[in-house]
């Protein structure tokens, strides 16, 4: 038997690990075609499959009844408000001395820290 959660997966699999093997070639041919100076529109080719894979997310959602969506939001909400603090101390951290971080991590470290999110939030509800 299926989980209700889990009634809409398949289409999401597709649609998001497409765009994120799309990702991955992509980012690959610019990575290894980077010329010497400067750099160009080429270097933004690879947020293309992101706004893909960030579609599949959203459709994924609006695909979830509102049970699944609340404890999503939840554990979202609760992801951004860790990384904020967390962006807070380290700029903080910066001012003291600290290495300064890229901010191509914010992106991946918001979805971690949703994941990570989840299992936490939906406790609440069992």
């Amino acid at each position: 038997m299926k989980k209700a959660s889990s009634n809409n997966m398949k289409p999401y699999f597709i649609e998001f690990g497409g765009s994120m093997i799309l990702y991955v070639i992509v980012l690959s041919g610019v990575v290894a075609t980077r010329p010497e100076s400067g750099w160009g529109v080429w270097e933004l080719l690879p947020t293309i499959p992101l706004l893909l894979g960030f579609w599949a997310i959203i459709r994924q959602y609006r695909r979830m009844d509102e049970y699944f969506q609340r404890i999503h939001s939840e554990a979202f909400a609760l992801g951004a408000l860790i990384l904020g603090l967390a962006a807070i101390i380290w700029g903080f951290g910066e001012n003291a001395g600290w290495p300064a971080l890229p901010t191509i991590w914010v992106t991946p470290a918001l979805v971690g820290l949703w994941g990570i999110c989840l299992p936490l939030v939906s406790r609440r509800y069992k």
